[in-house]
């Protein structure tokens, strides 16, 4: 069916067991549907070998935008040789622009070579990697290196911003495509579904704490190490810079939006929020502020915040600001 089929644009096979065959058959088929752009083998079992072997035959693919790999676990004598694969596929495929790899057994040698490979990428926009081996300091370590390229990138380089710029209007239209034209190619299993069941059980519990262990400090589902940046959009102050946190604006499919307000008018044209909403939102506004989020604003200019900056304000640009 895969083979006839070359209209799929999303295809998802989750846990799995993939033998050398199934692997070798896969890899032909992204290979030769250039529809493809969503692709999704989380939980799925492959012997190190033939992981190996996938890799290696998708590495030269150019029109996949998104690719999870995640509870996958690289291990065994092969894994730098795994963790390289994917780096060249992060380099050599331009369309790329999300990857997660979540809970894939990644030691920080090999999380350094995949940051060697987001610093070498014109299109990667957001990477998970939640459940990895991530202390403080590696965190730390990759950001430095990821924010000394996107220095270099912007200060030293200027006609790389329009190469990104025109690259970004490329794959805007491809970004939210409408579901009534997406088709989708979904397999799944039961045991799919009951282990989803049993994860949401198990992380509800451990936020509980239900286990017994007050002091022991766990990691929920909260907690999830997305690194991110915008391309393509010179507005937004520091966009081109990545950034940790733990929202994808990707897979939350933020939209684009500009806000505009004239000063003058806007005293008439404003609709009051109820007094509920208006105490809401001020107290989520004076949360982020006391969490160290505030911003240096001007009190002469509109302010702005939600739940895009995570309630922190900003002061909004003025016209002639926005267009140079």
């Amino acid at each position: 069916m895969l083979k006839t089929n070359k209209e799929i644009e999303e295809i998802t096979i989750s846990s799995m067991a993939l033998d050398k065959t199934t692997a070798k058959n896969l890899s032909e088929f992204v290979n030769n549907n250039f529809s493809l752009r969503k692709m999704s083998i989380s939980w799925c079992q492959f012997k190190s070998n033939d992981l190996l072997r996938f890799m290696e035959d998708i590495k030269n693919v150019k029109h996949l935008q998104y690719l999870d790999i995640s509870a996958i676990p690289i291990e065994g004598p092969m894994c730098i040789a795994l963790t390289n694969l994917i780096k060249q596929h992060i380099i050599m495929n331009t369309s790329l622009i999300h990857l997660d790899m979540s809970c894939c057994n990644l030691d920080p040698d090999e999380l350094s070579l995949l940051v060697e490979g987001m610093k070498r990428s014109k299109s990667i926009l957001s990477v998970h990697f939640s459940g990895n081996s991530m202390k403080p300091e590696t965190k730390k370590d990759m950001l430095e290196q990821l924010l000394k390229t996107s220095d270099k990138l912007i200060t030293t380089n200027k006609p790389i911003e329009k190469f990104i710029k025109a690259r970004s209007e490329k794959l805007s239209k491809q970004l939210f495509p409408n579901d009534s034209e997406s088709m989708q190619f979904n397999i799944c299993t039961n045991n799919d579904q009951k282990m989803k069941l049993d994860l949401f059980k198990q992380n509800l519990e451990i936020k509980m704490g239900l286990d017994g262990d007050k002091k022991k400090k766990y990691e929920t589902v909260d907690d999830r190490i997305v690194f991110y940046r915008f391309l393509g959009h010179l507005e937004i102050k520091g966009g081109h810079m990545w950034k940790m946190g733990s929202r994808c604006w990707l897979c939350e499919k933020w939209k684009y939006t500009c806000v505009v307000v004239n000063p003058i008018t806007l005293s008439s044209n404003f609709q009051s929020a109820s007094e509920f909403d208006s105490d809401h939102y001020h107290q989520k506004i004076a949360n982020s502020s006391k969490q160290g989020q505030a911003n240096e604003l001007s009190g002469s200019f509109p302010m702005i915040a939600g739940s895009f900056s995570n309630w922190k304000c900003h002061n909004m640009m003025k016209v002639d600001k926005f267009y140079d």
